[in-house]
């Protein structure tokens, strides 16, 4: 596997390049209309980033993932205005976005930009669970904000949220609960958006498991490209490893909390293994 140096330096040369070929299309020919915007939600650890890498390789294609100033501040997506005035900019026809912390507002994104496309990935709530614990440690401090009411400082956590699910927050919140219960929680609240915005109903959204592609990226990935009608081939995805799939042990939790994640994980499983066999409209060319 490349060095992590050596992936930035390979994916900063690839940008340059095709965005020099981009400029040289512009100036034979002048855009017709506004780039299209793709954006790629889920929970935090889910596995985004790989989507975007993958996507990354097309010379169609640019890409902003949080912290690029140029589409975030920080890690919050733009204004709408802001982010329409980029499009119209844009040398490339596909502009993708990965706003994680913006998902609950996946269907007022998709209404107000024409032609977009958002693409879900969840994954198995243990691993996603493990990676945010190496990573982080104020799990617990964000969800006592949602249940002691302070929204505010619960911030993009808070996004989206029923009643009802701020009164389960309320339910299971305990001042000594571990990072993985919190985690856990969140995750399941991060992912219940899913069904909460009717998602899977959409011809503009789809799902995709984290886990099909790591593990069968050859098959996985044209479908996803297909979804967005860019072009595919096969070398975009020869870099995709599966090592993070049920890499470490995952300690015992409430077995309430358990039962809601495992409930939820099921039935986007199910919705997802039927939209495979299902015919998706695809975004114009």
């Amino acid at each position: 596997m490349p060095k992590p140096l050596e992936v930035r330096l390979q994916r900063k040369t690839r940008r340059i390049i095709k965005t020099s070929l981009q400029w040289l299309k512009r100036l034979a020919h002048s855009a017709d209309e506004p780039a299209r915007a793709i954006f790629v939600f889920g929970s935090q650890r889910s596995g985004t980033r790989l989507p975007m890498d993958v996507l990354d390789f097309s010379p169609r294609m640019m890409t902003y993932k949080e912290g690029n100033s140029h589409a975030f501040d920080r890690i919050l997506l733009k204004s709408n205005g802001e982010i329409r005035e980029l499009l119209r900019r844009s040398l490339f026809p596909l502009v993708a976005f990965k706003p994680i912390c913006d998902s609950h507002r996946a269907v007022e994104l998709l209404e107000y930009f024409p032609r977009s496309r958002a693409i879900w990935i969840f994954r198995y709530y243990k691993d996603a669970v493990n990676s945010a614990v190496r990573k982080w440690k104020h799990g617990r401090n964000n969800l006592k904000h949602i249940a002691s009411g302070n929204l505010t400082a619960a911030g993009w956590r808070a996004g989206g949220l029923t009643p009802e699910k701020i009164e389960l927050v309320r339910r299971f919140y305990r001042e000594e609960m571990s990072s993985h219960t919190a985690y856990a929680l969140m995750w399941y609240l991060r992912n219940h958006l899913i069904l909460d915005l009717n998602l899977p109903q959409r011809e503009d959204a789809c799902l995709a498991r984290y886990e099909d592609l790591v593990k069968n990226p050859g098959q996985h990935f044209p479908r996803l490209f297909k979804f967005i009608a860019c072009p595919y081939e096969e070398k975009y995805v020869r870099g995709v490893y599966n090592s993070s799939v049920g890499k470490d042990k995952f300690p015992e939790i409430p077995q309430e909390i358990t039962a809601l994640c495992e409930s939820l994980y099921q039935q986007l499983d199910r919705i997802y293994v039927q939209s495979l066999t299902e015919k998706k409209t695809a975004a114009p060319a």
